[in-house]
């Protein structure tokens, strides 16, 4: 029997069953393979019947034209014909299947379960075995709902460590696969390639996070590709009593061997490998392990960088170095990697070094150097010491930028009160404004940055989106910190000298009741003409005319004239804060509010359109 003939009649009708059996009439594939069938029906009379099946559906009937009404309709005819076709096929299926299945080892002891449903498991098994845009986001929402739990999908993500977007792969490595825990090592185990590429040297890795197969490690370090040692070389860090193997490997001739040998001496924290990666910081290998002890802090290695730290520091102090002298660049190098080993320690030593930089910090207002001398303020900056602050006055005179550590510093330090009246408006600053306008306003830009820093991003705040199915669902973000807390800590005159000074974001967060000049101020922001006003300013500034007591009338008003300006009507989405306001509008609002609907697109319009439908319930 001609299963080619068969398989290409399966492939037409499985066409019809997606495009619509009211196509079938005439159509003029079928057509084409009728002649064929009705030749084999002498040999076989089922493919006879096939044939009298596929003139019924295009209508080549005695007496029946293509599109007229007959009872059965197509619909039963095309059903008829695939239940035929599939029942011939299910009889010549072979026995045996076209390649070799590959199940999971028996030893694996696996225990997930297989619950998922076609639907779900066809989208993720696609994104782990196809190319394309969207993947990563299926595979992670697919790890959050737990659908990772079904063992089809085993195979798949253990093939996805080699996804071609590492991403992904990563994503994999990192939380997909340790979920299976220590069942996973067989197979894993099972399918490792010696000589493979990044595939391979992932699953190194999750044998040695899982606990599995030391020998097969001691191997592939030995052994493996350049990818694959690396890699074993780096996992022996978690394997105990192989400190002396791992020092062997910081004399590689490769590079990225050496690194990984260094960044397993500091995981293991051997007291043998201590020495190892201190003598390094005295050779070619410095940067390897300053990043080794960055990744995995040391603190009795830290403890002995800070007298060779304190050493290139009092050089540089004395100025016994020219400003194109050799030495003066190898210093610099060498301290680089110190800071980069000392990572965040603190230790009353490393603290005396970087208050000497500071203290003296005119050597290091050159080109390169400025790296030191910000780490330096910004430990001070932590030391929240009255000695720390005096130094960092001190910087600020010398080193302009420096009032962003300065002020960070006494804000923590200093009363409100205190505060204000050393950054605020004084009569020191009027005067610097008087002599150079330039300096004044670069002053008091770096003031209204470090306020922003300091304000900005502190208080989580819920808002709704809409879905799209028509739900709303909760999420939270990061807003300026809450009116309460600022007034608190931050002293009533910051709000004029905001305003005076044009810095909308701070009134909005200063904003306070009873002040008419910031209500006014943030309404004029709000309503500006001046070129195109951003979604979230206009968001902050309703946040602040809320916060200032705005009446609740007028409140409304403003926002619908923010909604009827143009240049509002062409974001995808309204901010959730708008969209919260907006779901409090009184049903007097429906027909004014109904006439931007069509104004608005996308997301935008939808939100909306539910406001309106919310109104009338």
């Amino acid at each position: 029997m001609s299963n080619a003939l068969l398989l290409e009649l399966k492939q037409e009708t499985d066409r019809l069953y997606i495009a619509g059996s009211g196509l079938a009439a005439g159509d003029y594939r079928l057509k084409r393979l009728l002649p064929r069938f009705e030749a084999l029906a002498a040999q076989a009379p089922v493919f006879g019947k096939l044939a009298e099946l596929i003139r019924e559906l295009i209508g080549e009937l005695i007496g029946e034209q293509p599109g007229a009404a007959q009872e059965p309709g197509p619909a039963w005819r095309l059903q008829e014909l695939g239940a035929l076709l599939g029942s011939i096929l299910a009889t010549q299926s072979g026995a045996q299947p076209l390649e070799e299945a590959a199940p999971l080892p028996a030893s694996g002891g696996l225990k997930f379960e297989t619950r998922l449903t076609c639907r779900q498991l066809a989208p993720i098994e696609q994104a782990l075995t196809e190319t394309g845009s969207g993947r990563y986001e299926i595979v992670t929402e697919a790890f959050k709902q737990g659908h990772f739990s079904d063992l089809r999908l085993f195979p798949l993500v253990v093939e996805g460590l080699g996804d071609p977007y590492p991403e992904l792969a990563d994503y994999i490595q990192e939380h997909i696969i340790p979920l299976y825990g220590a069942e996973a090592i067989p197979y894993l185990t099972a399918s490792f390639n010696l000589q493979g590429g990044k595939r391979e040297a992932r699953k190194l890795q999750l044998l040695a996070k899982l606990g599995g197969q030391p020998e097969l490690i001691l191997a592939a370090a030995d052994e493996g590709s350049d990818e694959v040692r690396t890699a074993a070389v780096r996992s022996l860090g978690s394997l105990p009593g192989h400190t002396d193997l791992i020092i062997g490997y910081t004399k590689d001739r490769k590079k990225a061997v050496r690194e990984a040998a260094y960044l397993a001496l500091a995981e293991a924290a051997d007291p043998q490998g201590a020495e190892t990666l201190y003598a390094a910081f005295s050779g070619k290998d410095s940067e390897l392990a300053a990043h080794a002890l960055s990744n995995h802090p040391w603190p009795e290695i830290s403890r002995r960088l800070i007298p060779l730290l304190r050493s290139d520091v009092e050089k540089a102090i004395a100025g016994s170095w020219g400003v194109e002298d050799k030495e003066r660049a190898a210093a610099w190098s060498r301290i680089s990697n110190y800071l980069v080993g000392l990572g965040h320690s603190r230790e009353p030593e490393l603290e005396e070094v970087f208050a000497e930089v500071v203290r003296n910090s005119k050597p290091f207002l050159v080109a390169g150097w400025g790296v030191l001398l910000e780490r330096a303020a910004e430990y001070l900056v932590n030391s929240h010491s009255k000695e720390a602050l005096e130094l960092l006055f001190g910087l600020e005179e010398q080193y302009p930028p420096g009032i962003d550590y300065s002020f960070r510093a006494a804000a923590g330090l200093l009363t409100p009160k205190e505060l204000f009246d050393r950054y605020g408006d004084t009569w020191t600053d009027k005067l610097k404004e008087a002599i150079g306008r330039k300096k004044s306003v670069s002053r008091t830009a770096q003031i209204i940055h470090v306020i922003e820093t300091l304000i900005n991003y502190q208080e989580q705040r819920t808002y709704r989106t809409l879905m799209s199915d028509g739900s709303l669902r909760e999420y939270t973000r990061m807003e300026m910190a809450a009116a309460p807390d600022i007034a608190d800590r931050w002293d009533p005159r910051w709000l004029d000298w905001a305003i005076r000074h044009d810095a909308a974001d701070l009134v909005a967060a200063f904003a306070r009741p009873g002040h008419k000049g910031c209500r006014d101020y943030l309404a004029g922001k709000l309503l500006t003409k001046q070129g195109r006003n951003s979604r979230d300013n206009a968001s902050t500034y309703l946040q602040g005319l809320e916060r200032a007591g705005e009446d609740p009338e007028v409140f409304r008003e403003l926002l619908l004239q923010l909604l009827e300006q143009k240049n509002m009507q062409t974001y995808y989405s309204l901010d959730g804060y708008m969209f919260e306001q907006l779901l409090k509008l009184p049903p007097s609002y429906a027909e004014r509010l109904g006439k931007l609907k069509t104004t608005y697109r996308y997301e935008s319009a939808k939100q909306i359109e539910y406001v309106l439908e919310e109104m009338v319930k």
